[in-house]
């Protein structure tokens, strides 16, 4: 089961929000115009990608966000983005799991909370279906 959410575009965005393990570091600079479930997303997805780290997050019914790993991570951000993801206290270090010290900005979400797991794109293979080609296989990209 899934849980949908409302997060606006934001302007104004400052900082940077980054994952490290080890001495491997990615980072996660804003925007100009970026929602924080988008922000996050990139950063779910750049965590697997140059990390191999998968990270679940998850949002409770007062917009709280909890970003957790299968593996121990320090999390650090800094500017408008700590003050728009609600992880005001970095860094958090020495931890598999990390919960924003309040709300972030301007979202809603459901009385139920939202979660999050894994990579948000995919790619599978697919046909074309409006050329007439046979055999023809394309990759399609989609967000999950």
């Amino acid at each position: 089961m899934g849980y949908g959410s409302l997060a606006p575009v934001q302007t104004g965005w400052t900082g940077s929000i980054a994952v490290t393990v080890g001495s491997t570091t990615t980072t996660i600079t804003p925007r100009t115009r970026e929602s924080v479930a988008s922000l996050l997303a990139r950063l779910v997805t750049d965590a697997f990608v140059e990390l191999a780290l998968s990270l679940t997050l998850s949002v409770s019914s007062s917009g709280v966000i909890t970003i957790a790993g299968d593996a121990t991570f320090t999390l650090n951000a800094g500017g408008a983005a700590a003050t728009y993801t609600g992880f005001t206290g970095s860094p958090y270090s020495g931890a598999r799991a990390y919960t924003a010290a309040g709300a972030y900005d301007s979202g809603y979400v459901p009385t139920v909370g939202l979660r999050l797991d894994g990579s948000t794109l995919s790619t599978e293979a697919g046909r074309h279906v409006s050329t007439g080609a046979t055999g023809a296989v394309t990759r399609t990209s989609r967000c999950q």
